[in-house]
């Protein structure tokens, strides 16, 4: 099953937390050709809406990516590098990158500069650009300069797929089919895409501000979760997800029960098959924004993923589809009538 286009192009665009131009740019692009109304905020958060009746719901994915930044430059050419997201540095060792300087992309290599190879720390990576010495290396990159894995998309078998950044551009993915298919038809409800940006390193500390301008009646986020169908899965932490398995809907203190209700109700009525993820926070653009949301209600709705914040991500297209017909369905039971008071 071939990668849908849109989807292929938001997992080559570059987008560390604090880079995410390239790939908000293809958001803002997507939005507005669908008749979209397209905003955007100084943090590089985009906000996009459709529809003019109803309650308004708001669909939260967050367009950054893992990556790292040049810390050093040293004299012999090669890079010291830190972290920009809270990632395990073995999935980034012996890894192609993509350099983001001024001049565009350069592409690199990470070495590993530790005796135990196996297990090695953020500060015992560093970058090979092929640099003969730190003068040409300077000329080449600057301090600060981020990269990202250089790992493209492939498809596999079963209509399954693998790539760097599938967390979270297979949501943001999701959030403009789901805009798509309410532009196409006629919907009880507005909807609003919210691409929110630096949640792999802080948190939703870019999403509060453009959902409280919004207002909206509810918020879900859309997130990417862990399948537990590999070896080093762990069903006990958070419930049983596999790759096929449909959404993964979470259940816990911050989720509106209201919201996790009407969405089950959706799978139920649409035949689509789901799990229920749970735990005391989520991970997600969720949690901090129903600490900063003005009394939003949150609902989070996820699908599986293999291998999370490494370059060989692996997902399934049925899974994604799933969520936005959830999604559709969910949007369909909703009119003036929604009451969401506790």
């Amino acid at each position: 099953m071939p990668i849908p286009d849109l989807l292929d192009r938001l997992l080559r665009a570059p987008g560390p937390s604090g880079r995410e131009e390239s790939a908000a740019a293809i958001v803002r692009e997507e939005a507005r050709a669908l008749g979209a109304s397209v905003e955007s905020d100084v943090l590089g958060a985009t906000t996009a809406v459709v529809g003019t009746d109803g309650p308004l719901v708001a669909l939260v994915a967050h367009v950054d990516q893992i990556g790292g930044a040049v810390s050093r430059i040293r004299e012999d050419g090669l890079i010291s590098v830190h972290k920009l997201a809270h990632a395990d540095p073995r999935a980034t060792a012996y890894q192609r990158v993509r350099v983001l300087t001024a001049n565009g992309e350069l592409p690199g290599v990470v070495g590993v500069a530790a005796k135990d190879k196996d297990k090695p720390a953020w500060e015992d990576l560093y970058l090979d650009i092929g640099a003969a010495d730190g003068d040409e290396a300077r000329e080449l990159v600057e301090h600060g300069d981020a990269f990202v894995l250089d790992a493209a998309p492939v498809e596999l078998h079963g209509g399954r797929f693998a790539s760097a950044a599938i967390d979270n551009r297979a949501s943001v993915w999701i959030g403009l089919e789901t805009l798509r298919r309410a532009a196409a038809g006629e919907l009880p409800c507005r909807l609003a895409l919210v691409a929110s940006v630096h949640e792999e390193v802080y948190g939703a500390s870019s999403v509060a501000a453009p959902l409280r301008t919004l207002g909206p009646d509810a918020a879900i986020t859309l997130d990417m979760t862990y399948s537990t169908d590999v070896p080093e899965g762990d069903a006990d932490a958070g419930g049983a997800h596999s790759l096929g398995g449909g959404p993964a809907l979470f259940r816990g203190t911050i989720i509106h029960p209201r919201l996790f209700a009407l969405l089950r109700e959706a799978a139920d009525a649409a035949d689509i098959p789901y799990t229920v993820e749970t735990g005391m926070t989520t991970m997600t653009d969720a949690d901090a924004f129903y600490a900063e949301g003005a009394g939003i209600p949150v609902a989070l709705v996820s699908a599986p993923i293999r291998r999370m914040h490494t370059g060989v991500e692996t997902a399934q297209l049925s899974d994604l589809e799933a969520v936005v017909d959830l999604l559709v369905s969910f949007a369909e039971r909703l009119g003036p009538s929604l009451d969401l008071a506790r």
